[in-house]
């Protein structure tokens, strides 16, 4: 064989080895673009972040989703439905950061076990749907909505400060925490401070404990109307234990309507614009044991509107109450995660509609779709690897050109005449 075809064999031999290998180029270049059915445990890394939702997610039941410290998940106005299990742990230097610039929902199904949310800025709505996460010492700038379940809410900075977001859009994403079904949920140690259209806290039914938290809504503060737009509102046949709290700087620190049958102790209810409680029900609530801003009977009533203010409703009874305030009644940053004491189980709870919108897969048990690392749009390469190959192409063709140019020279110049 001789030298040029040596040579053009090689050649072929790299081009060869440039267009298998082709889609390897250009990684880590863009975000990691995600969607679909994950079946089996993924690890999302902070070596490969940032992700970035290209359509909805589903984690299926037994398997695990891990998202590293230090990873930004970027949800895209889609979300993450966790009917297996999602553990997003960073840490207190190295934060995840889920939501990005366009939010998302992630959803907790009944199905799902074991969930953390801990560490995280949280640009997103979270739903829980009777299931017991433990969402720890986040920032979160959404609604958390609980329905059932025995969810910890606990060490969490919630700051609504924006209701143009909301218009039409559901009702709990302009309260930091709705709580509904058959739930025993533990909200404990958190800061709840904003601009929210609702209440900070609104609670319909289930037997929840709300304690040693900061609870302030500044919307409708110091203003003449907007009432409603309170602390911590009750409604419904709910049953909550509000202990150790402080509740101030709202419209009304709390709002009671429907049948409940709370017990309200030793909280600092005290500095609401219009009231401190205000009832809106036939029925009879003690309150007792409670600092209510001053030892004055004549100015706690003042700030109290009940059977007093209008006959048709009941009356509030809030004696015995602190002469002096609760400093006991403030989040505690150093407390460990408490354990909830039981988990509810509603019976006949509905079966979860399957997703119809998740793609490429309609099947619900489908192979997971692994992320695309950087965006592909020819042959599974992105603009750097495209490229690249274009690059090399051109120095294949270059030595292609000089190898057929050498040879010819060889044939049009022989070295030497034989003598006859």
């Amino acid at each position: 064989m001789e030298k040029w075809q040596v040579s053009l064999f090689f050649i072929v031999l790299l081009v060869g080895a440039i267009f298998i290998s082709a889609p390897h180029f250009g990684e880590g270049q863009a975000p990691n673009t995600v969607k679909g059915v994950i079946g089996s445990d993924v690890v999302w890394t902070k070596e490969n972040s940032p992700y970035s939702l290209a359509g909805n997610i589903a984690i299926d039941k037994g398997a695990t989703l891990t998202v590293e410290s230090g990873v930004t998940v970027n949800l895209n106005n889609y979300y993450i439905r966790v009917n297996g299990t999602l553990i997003a742990k960073g840490s207190s230097t190295d934060k995840i950061y889920l939501g990005g610039s366009i939010s998302g929902e992630i959803i907790f199904n009944p199905s799902s076990t074991n969930g953390v949310i801990e560490n995280a800025i949280v640009n997103a709505s979270l739903q829980i749907n009777n299931s017991s996460p433990t969402i720890h010492r986040n920032v979160i700038m959404l609604g958390t909505a609980v329905s059932g379940g025995s969810p910890i809410i606990s060490q969490n900075t919630i700051a609504i400060t924006t209701l143009s977001d909301w218009v039409g859009r559901p009702s709990y994403r302009s309260t930091a925490i709705s709580i509904g079904g058959e739930n025993t949920a533990i909200i404990i140690d958190n800061t709840i401070a904003g601009s929210l259209e609702k209440a900070a806290i609104s609670i319909s039914s289930g037997s929840p404990t709300i304690t040693r938290n900061n609870i302030s809504n500044s919307y409708g503060y110091g203003g003449e109307t907007g009432y409603w737009q309170s602390g911590i509102s009750l409604s419904g046949y709910c049953s909550p234990t509000i202990k150790d709290n402080t509740i101030t700087q709202s419209a009304v620190g709390i709002f009671i309507d429907g049948s409940p049958n709370p017990r309200i102790v030793s909280n600092n209810i005290e500095g609401n614009s219009n009231y401190n409680l205000r009832l809106d029900t036939q029925s009879n609530i003690d309150v007792p044991n409670n600092w209510w801003g001053t030892s004055n009977s004549a100015a706690i009533d003042q700030k109290i509107y009940d059977f007093n203010d209008d006959f048709e409703l009941g009356k509030v009874n809030y004696t015995p109450f602190l002469i002096a305030a609760n400093s006991q009644a403030m989040p505690d940053p150093n407390a460990p995660i408490p354990t909830p004491a039981q988990t509810a189980t509603p019976s006949n709870a509905p079966t979860p509609t399957p997703d119809t919108s998740i793609t490429p897969s309609q099947n619900p048990t489908a192979t997971p779709i692994q992320p695309n690392t950087g965006t592909s749009v020819l042959f599974g390469l992105d603009w750097v690897g495209i490229a690249i190959v274009a690059l090399l192409a051109a120095i294949v063709v270059l030595l292609v050109f000089v190898v057929v140019y050498l040879r010819k020279r060889s044939v049009s110049s022989p070295v030497g005449i034989v003598a006859s």
